[in-house]
């Protein structure tokens, strides 16, 4: 007797349209997000002898009193090109990196905010049990610690934790708040200080205060800042892999495109 391979199969209907949980769809977010600060507290950086640097930009280095020190300008202060942006390598600080990092976690990060409620309780447990002698006094119930639901662990968070810590620690040990790997120094005009800013129409009497501002040392600080543009490219990788709503949204559109222009689908 011939076996019937269709015994006991069940036909399930795929699905019909394009879903994310709220779990996956809400880190998503957060991670370009992330990504979007780290973006927006980087600089863009230049040397003085650029050919896109202005005359003026580099007299007022050269009279800036830390110029010896000066390894690298900001750009933002008189440039708004930007091609000339685009093409200058982005740099940061280990603390923009840190303080991004953490709110990152705190809002992405399920697996960081389980293992942070894991120890509080443990350390609320071991409290609990050493005063437990004074029961008379304290009521100290027990808190349960709900079990891990894996399925809000997303590939691309964990993934972007990873390399940020990774980066993170090739140039700083945060145990031991040790350097590792010196930062470069970058010289930008203090706010408000940039003759390249936005002017408004003076009246002669600012416009002489002007001009004795003017005539004053440029005021720079120096910037101990990372290029970043490793860190930012990465991030920027993941979420290309894990932009799955524009790849969904692209092929639903060639498929429309089809059937509008060619009639194929009617």
């Amino acid at each position: 007797m011939a076996l019937d391979r269709t015994e006991d199969v069940q036909i399930v209907d795929g699905p019909t349209q394009f879903e994310m949980t709220p779990a996956w769809s809400d880190q998503f977010d957060e991670l370009k997000r992330f990504l979007a600060v780290l973006e927006s507290g980087s600089h863009k950086v230049g040397q003085m002898f650029d050919e896109f640097v202005p005359e003026e930009v580099r007299q007022d280095l050269q009279k800036y009193e830390g110029v010896n020190d000066v390894e690298g300008i900001s750009l933002r202060a008189f440039t708004r090109f930007s091609q000339v942006l685009d093409n200058s390598p982005s740099y940061i600080s280990i603390n923009e990196v840190m303080k991004r990092l953490i709110t990152f976690l705190r809002k992405a990060d399920y697996e960081w905010a389980y293992n942070k409620a894991k120890n509080s309780i443990e350390a609320w447990e071991q409290k609990r049990q050493e005063l437990e002698e004074f029961a008379e006094h304290l009521q100290m119930p027990r808190i349960p610690m709900p079990e891990k639901d894996d399925s809000l662990v997303t590939p691309f968070v964990s993934a972007a934790v990873k390399l940020t810590n990774d980066w993170l620690a090739k140039r700083y040990d945060r145990e031991t708040k040790a350097i590792k790997m010196l930062p470069e120094r970058i010289a930008r005009y203090i706010r408000d200080s940039s003759p390249y800013r936005e002017r408004r129409i003076l009246t002669p009497l600012e416009d002489e205060e002007q001009k004795a501002e003017n005539d004053e040392a440029p005021k720079f600080e120096l910037l101990e800042l990372y290029p970043c543009d490793d860190l930012l490219a990465g991030l920027q990788e993941i979420i290309d892999i894990f932009d799955i709503e524009s790849l969904y949204m692209r092929a639903t559109a060639s498929v429309e495109y089809l059937a509008r222009q060619h009639g194929q689908g009617k």
